[in-house]
């Protein structure tokens, strides 16, 4: 599927994912169905490549990510309050 944009993560689509504590989800995504990432209850952060304001724009963003803790991406290291990371060397780092 390279180059080929994610646009909604389906109905448990994480499921049995036990070990599985973060993910990253590209700014490409519009829906999250009803338990796509709470299905796998590990899940501790979702890092989203875009920022908050797109993420609340997601529809069920509002009640598929429980307790998470969501970080969005800044390609330069913020100034502002909040949970932000960026790539390197394909991982997710933290600011």
């Amino acid at each position: 599927l390279s180059g080929t944009a994610i646009t909604s993560l389906g109905t448990s689509a994480y499921e049995g994912c036990v070990n599985l504590k973060s993910i990253i989800l590209p700014v490409s995504v519009k829906r999250l169905d009803a338990d796509a990432i709470q299905a796998a209850n590990a899940i501790e952060k979702l890092y989203y490549m875009g920022n908050s304001t797109e993420f609340s724009e997601i529809e069920g963003s509002d009640t598929e990510v429980g307790s998470m803790t969501i970080y969005n991406y800044s390609e330069e290291e913020p100034t502002t309050e909040g949970n932000y990371f960026h790539i390197v060397d394909g991982e997710a780092v933290e600011w």
